[in-house]
């Protein structure tokens, strides 16, 4: 609680902030080398290093050259723009990038009555907590006694729209935004949040007009339009761009959409299963969805909901750390006599027109989400734990625990290494932002070959303590910074950027390492599901949170999946008692 009361200039450490590491060639191609050494053979670990040879031969020490020469003036040699023009030029779904999560595992929103009620609170305690970031005295992140993060991806959080074009996406940013979105049954409306003055509306004002939004949306509009948002996005662009050809108001509406603070869903249908309360959260039938927005969220009718979140330019754990802080200005709201405004604004339908050819495009983008939507299949799964995870994680960290889990269920299954990737938050940088921890290591390939053996229980511990290890080592590696995939990506961009292709990342093994079968997330001390799409079709994602003595895991897959993720879910859990059981002896 004392995060939100609190205030404090958001940026005064910001000058504090350390830059980006920028260690020399040699050592990210060693751990290069090392991370490929589970997956390929000695002749194409071979080939790979004539590339790396070849590449500090000729143009790689240029390139280098230019990122220090970047690092020392920005801080970040890690260009923004590079991280930008990757998320906006893919042209896949949103449906396989953004990120979901509930409010809670198998609880409604806290002392909701109902979906209306949940949305006023929500949406009351978000404006006040938006003021904050506005006015800069939303108080800084400071992990224990003196790690302080970067807080600028804060600013990206509310009233920004991720707008579909044609080869690349552009960000679109509404500072000073004044009004919610909300779909109900393929209506839309817009909905105030603040006052004559400028004040944010008290959650009860703000619960009558979402019930109004309701009783005027009783029935099912015949066109979804907010399917558009779910296309791939260059058809989204189409759809986007002759859907507002058609009429000045079509424009102004989408315009006032993307610009809204938030876009909120309010459904009539109870959802209380937790399996079924993530998959409708995360895609639903496609329907009153606008997956542009930074944020949206979803409210059913028994109280319970959860957000989807573009995250191209804040992470997804920074929403689950705001949604928290919401939380807590919710209960203080509790706590004081609700009071309403002396007139209570009226929600304001928005119209569409179309024609013949928008509709024959609608028609097959559609099909085309109804198809992808169709492949989709998640499993979200808390089990209670079979050691107490308080005695279990004093002899190995919890993201160990669950990353050696992940690989001794692969190898039991498919006999195997498991190419895992877990996404490491690095705000502990200026400007930074995340990069991919490659989980399996030999030390960890050489533990699930000697658990899957005959060997003695001594070997098998020791195999083991190893793996923890270097796990530990690695992970830490990537949290401050000296990692793998985010520096070489941006000596690859450098390098592109001089004109120059570089022979390492014309070997084959460089795209090659980076097709995860598995893409994971440890969300820390949790009682909520959250998940993404897998990397690759055939792959999984795997979300997992402890909150002792329950682990959640919130696995996501298609048709396309090696494994099915319930299977997958089963797997992994019984991976873990055999380790919990060899750590504990």
């Amino acid at each position: 609680m004392k995060r939100f009361l609190s205030t404090g200039k958001m940026f005064a450490y910001e000058s504090s902030l350390a830059n980006y590491p920028l260690d020399n060639l040699e050592v990210y191609f060693r751990k290069y080398i090392h991370s490929l050494k589970p997956f390929f053979s000695e002749s194409q670990l071979q080939e790979t290093q004539k590339s790396i040879e070849n590449t500090l031969s000729q143009h790689g020490p240029e390139v280098f050259e230019a990122l220090l020469h970047k690092n020392q003036n920005h801080k970040n040699h890690v260009d923004e723009a590079w991280f930008s023009s990757q998320s906006y030029s893919q042209r896949e779904s949103l449906l396989e990038s953004n990120f979901s999560m509930t409010f809670s595992y198998d609880r409604g929103f806290p002392s909701a009555r109902d979906g209306c009620n949940a949305a006023g609170m929500f949406c009351s305690g978000l404006l006040e907590y938006r003021q904050l970031i506005k006015s800069q005295n939303l108080k800084p992140d400071i992990i224990g006694t003196n790690l302080v993060y970067d807080m600028s991806q804060y600013n990206y959080l509310f009233g920004v729209s991720r707008i579909p074009m044609k080869k690349s996406d552009k960000l679109a940013t509404w500072k000073d935004s004044q009004h919610l979105v909300v779909f109900r049954n393929n209506s839309v409306f817009l909905v105030p949040a603040f006052d004559y003055n400028g004040q944010p509306l008290p959650s009860k004002t703000l619960e009558i007009m979402f019930r109004k939004v309701c009783e005027s949306a009783q029935t099912e509009e015949r066109v979804p339009v907010s399917m558009i948002s779910l296309d791939q996005r260059d058809k989204s662009a189409e759809l986007t761009q002759h859907l507002e050809s058609l009429s000045e108001q079509n424009r102004k509406n989408l315009e006032l959409i993307n610009s809204a603070i938030c876009t909120i869903s309010i459904e009539d249908n109870v959802v209380q299963d937790p399996e079924e309360l993530y998959n409708n959260i995360y895609s639903g039938t496609g329907k009153n969805r606008w997956l542009n927005k930074s944020m949206h969220a979803v409210f059913f009718a028994n109280g319970t909901g959860g957000l989807s979140f573009e995250q191209s330019q804040s992470h997804g754990i920074l929403f689950h750390k705001a949604i928290h802080d919401i939380y807590y200005k919710i209960f203080e709201q509790l706590k004081t006599k609700a009071t309403l405004q002396p007139t209570i604004p009226e929600p304001v339908k928005l119209e569409f027109t179309y024609d013949e050819k928008f509709l024959k495009l609608f028609a097959e983008s559609q099909t085309r989400v109804n198809d992808f939507l169709n492949k989709l299949t998640s499993s979200t799964r808390r089990f209670e734990s079979y050691k107490r995870l308080s005695d279990v994680f004093k002899v190995i960290p919890p993201s160990s625990l669950m990353q050696l889990s992940f690989q001794l269920a692969w190898h039991k299954k498919f006999n195997e290494p498991l190419l895992a990737a877990e996404i490491v938050e690095q705000r502990n940088f200026y400007r930074g932002k995340w990069d991919f921890l490659r989980v399996c290591t030999p030390e960890i390939k050489h533990m699930c070959e000697t658990l899957c053996s005959s060997s003695s229980q001594s070997q098998k511990l020791q195999a083991l303590k190893e793996a923890i290890n270097s796990h530990y080592s690695s992970a830490k590696e990537v949290i401050y910074g000296r990692g793998i995939d985010t520096p070489l990506w941006a000596v690859q961009k450098q390098a592109e950027e001089m004109g120059f292709e570089l022979p390492v990342f014309k070997d084959p093994l460089w795209e090659q390492s980076k097709k995860f079968l598995l893409s994971t997330m440890f969300f820390g001390n949790s009682n909520v599901s959250f998940g993404q799409a897998p990397f690759e079709h055939k792959g999984l994602g795997s979300f997992y949170s402890f909150q002792d003595p329950f682990v959640t895991l919130t696995v996501t897959g298609s048709e396309q999946s090696l494994i099915p993720p319930k299977e997958w879910a089963s797997l992994v859990m019984a991976a873990m008692k055999e380790i919990q059981d060899l750590v504990t002896q």
